[in-house]
């Protein structure tokens, strides 16, 4: 794996400092798939790709409710 760099607002990065690893792990996975698909999908809308990912990811137990929990932990 090679680690790469984005830029999140103030509270989201202070939201990711908090999380436990597994969470983390859980994110990183969600985030390298959005990236590895985009890449095989330039005639697909990007939107409905987001869409399809977020389906699986909440078929994973990954719900929106999480995420916005993860996002606002102090």
């Amino acid at each position: 794996m090679e680690k790469i760099t984005i830029e999140v607002s103030e509270s989201v990065a202070n939201a990711w400092n908090a999380l436990e690893e597994k969470r983390k792990k859980e994110i990183n996975e969600l985030v390298s798939k959005i990236i590895s698909q985009s890449q095989h999908t330039k005639n697909v809308d990007y939107w409905e790709k987001l869409r399809e990912i977020r389906k699986n990811a909440n078929e994973r137990g990954m719900t929106d409710d999480i995420l916005n929990q993860i996002l606002n932990e102090d």
